[in-house]
């Protein structure tokens, strides 16, 4: 999708699914079918307590075998509910139960066809608006939510009819704007520049309408006209950024004008480096320009923001919908993609205000919370949450990061036969046993459930190899790990090195070494690794054993540390817990895990946002130009004095010829 349409389609998205939704008892007049106890909640607007009181009289009305009409009455009412509580699979769920039993229920079909957009079921959205159609002669609005529903199917032929449709019956400015959606969308270049000239006659020349002529003349190659309507908005607060990126590709398009084109997408990034679509442009050209190195560095930062962007995107379209829990889970995703850490949990944390026990929030903030060392704020989070295997699961995760090894492993046994979440658990709980407790014993005890089973889980497999080392037993080690030959990272660098150890420990030495050769990522820097590959070379007499001694020792107490401050890292709070995170850095430095050392770094930056010791340390790890610019700006902030920072921004800024911060 291109921008122009994205944005367009967010204008459209916003009217789509605007006006008034059902009416809940206790928004409009209740009747006897809504138990009290829901009734009153809903008359406080407490939607997420009607819930369970609506849920158990409908099937308490099933077991008794009512009729259609008290059952129709609360699914109703429930479907309106979970769309305020923002839970929109469960509603649309609902409104599909509520019109098995009131097929002409116009309501709930604008609410099922509402909510199967949003969701991104468009067949089935048409579908609902078809139906409700069919019962009356359509209003604008409804056609409105055709034209949206048929351009994000891609039905060029049904979204033309429903725009000629919606056109003789209503010319008012939200209709011509969703004309001009579906124009923009199926490349109608010319008729959406006569649909912007009308908008332009009734409205003025508004930014949004400067900046789709300036698309839609791009398209059609008239550049002079593109270039101008898109430079008039380019210091629009909504539309500034898409401008300047469509600007870029109007300049990149004449060749004796690449240098512009540049700039206009440096000034891009410097404004939003974590705008994707303007990294894939910029690389291209840099790369035409011989400046291999940024231009492929620009293609991976592009790579990764692919996955960011479209979490953002799906969390705006469930914003508009009003299905604010999904909305949150996906705005939060997008931004911990950019590593926007505090963002990610503002996300949730807005949202989890207004629904405090729902999991569907509280388990990502939790995960969050654990993948940022904050195990201590994931405690605090899920001790009063109403417990579920999952939410247990991830509480047991946060005491064991902190080093609470009894009350972990009392948590995790809670909910170790959990369908969904025991094998997970069981895996864990073997680590912790041979990994923590030393005892392989106790572990293999633990995963043998598991490992009866055709496929265990690669983490299990793995804590029951080490556990068969521990006891000597290398066949049946061999064994387990052969069953992961072609099992993805880290778990086959893992297995590589338990047959190496394997190996040594049954007379074969020279078998180890190759091995020992895959072994890739963090387990080659790890202890474990050095002692292996000690062993193998004092059995061949290798002089080389007592260099291996050495790194063994040393790259043992080096994990050793880690290992603890990573436990004070995890009982602190943010911003305290940026001095050992910093020390997190370097010692994953003396590590040689350049990654693992950037990965602190940022939580670092993020931990305390006033650390310009962070920063640097931030400033340290591979990045485009356009990040490192935007970190190199904090930094100037929190130290004005310092040259070297001033003459590195000064240094970005001119290659790309951008004169000044915008």
């Amino acid at each position: 999708m291109s921008t122009v349409t994205a944005v367009i389609a967010r204008v459209l998205a916003a009217a789509l699914l605007a006006g008034a939704l059902p009416a809940a008892a206790g928004e409009a007049p209740a009747t006897d079918a809504v138990p009290e106890r829901a009734r009153r909640a809903l008359a406080a607007g407490d939607h997420a307590a009607a819930i369970p009181e609506l849920a158990a009289a409908i099937e308490h009305l099933e077991r008794q075998g009512a009729g259609d009409g008290l059952l129709g009455e609360l699914l109703y009412n429930l479907a309106v509910c979970y769309q305020k509580v923002g839970d929109g699979p469960r509603a649309a769920a609902a409104a599909r139960r509520r019109l098995e039993r009131v097929p002409g229920d116009r309501n709930m079909l604008e609410l099922l066809g509402k909510i199967s957009f949003v969701l991104g079921d468009y067949n089935a959205a048409a579908e609902a608006f078809d139906r409700l159609k069919a019962l009356a002669p359509p209003t604008p609005r409804l056609l409105r939510q055709l034209v949206a529903v048929h351009t994000s199917r891609r039905s060029q032929e049904e979204s033309a009819q429903a725009v000629r449709e919606l056109l003789a019956l209503d010319r008012s400015p939200a209709s011509l704007e969703a004309a001009l959606e579906s124009h923009v969308a199926f490349h109608e270049h010319k008729e959406a520049i006569a649909v912007i000239e009308a908008l332009t006659r009734a409205q003025g020349a508004r930014p949004m309408y400067r900046f789709a002529a300036g698309y839609a003349h791009a398209k059609l190659d008239h550049r002079e006209e593109a270039e101008r309507e898109l430079r008039a908005v380019l210091d629009d607060p909504l539309y500034g950024d898409d401008a300047r990126f469509e600007l870029g590709l109007v300049l990149k398009a004449e060749r004796a004008r690449h240098g512009e084109a540049v700039r206009v997408l440096a000034e891009l990034l410097e404004r939003d480096p974590y705008y994707a679509q303007a990294y894939f442009q910029l690389s291209q050209l840099l790369l035409r320009q011989g400046k291999r190195e940024e231009g492929e560095r620009l293609k991976e930062m592009h790579e990764a923001l692919q996955q960011s962007e479209r979490e953002l995107r799906k969390g705006r379209e469930f914003t508009a919908a009003g299905l604010s829990v999904e909305a949150a889970a996906y705005r939060s995703a997008g931004y911990a993609g950019r590593r926007q850490y505090r963002k990610a949990e503002a996300a949730l944390r807005a949202e989890i205000e207004k629904q405090p026990d729902d999991p569907r929030l509280l388990v990502p903030l939790a995960s969050l919370f654990l993948e940022t060392e904050r195990a201590r704020d994931a405690e605090e989070l899920l001790r009063g949450a109403a417990p579920n295997a999952t939410l247990v699961r991830l509480l047991g995760l946060s005491l064991w990061r902190q080093g609470r090894l009894a009350e972990a492993e009392e948590q995790l046994r809670r909910v170790i036969d959990d369908p969904a979440s025991g094998p997970t658990v069981r895996a864990a709980l073997g680590r912790m046993y041979v990994e923590e407790h030393l005892d392989p014993e106790g572990a293999l005890g633990i995963l043998q459930p598991l490992l009866a089973e055709n496929a265990p889980p690669p983490d299990a497999v793995l804590a029951a190899a080490r556990a068969r080392c521990e006891r000597g037993e290398f066949e049946e080690a061999q064994r387990l790990c052969a069953a992961l030959k072609d099992a993805e990272e880290p778990a086959r660098s893992e297995a590589r090195l338990y047959l190496a150890w394997c190996a040594i420990e049954q007379g074969a030495p020279p078998a180890a070494l190759p091995l020992l050769d895959e072994v890739s990522g963090a387990h080659r820097g790890s202890g474990r690794y050095f002692s292996v590959k000690r062993k193998a070379l004092e059995a061949l007499g290798d002089a080389q054993a007592s260099q291996y001694r050495a790194y063994e020792q040393t790259f043992t107490a080096l994990e050793d540390e880690a290992r603890q401050l990573r436990r004070e890292v995890a009982r602190a709070r943010w911003p305290e817990a940026a001095a050992n995170l910093i020390a997190l850095v370097e010692n994953a430095k003396r590590r040689r895990r350049p990654q693992t050392a950037c990965h602190y770094a940022s939580l670092a930056a993020e931990a305390d946002p006033s650390s310009a010791e962070a920063l640097r340390l931030l400033l340290e790890c591979p990045m485009s130009d356009f990040v490192k610019l935007s970190a190199l700006v904090r930094l100037a902030r929190l130290a004005p004095a310092d040259r070297a920072t001033a003459d590195q921004i000064a240094e970005i800024r001119g290659r790309y010829g951008i004169a000044s911060a915008p």
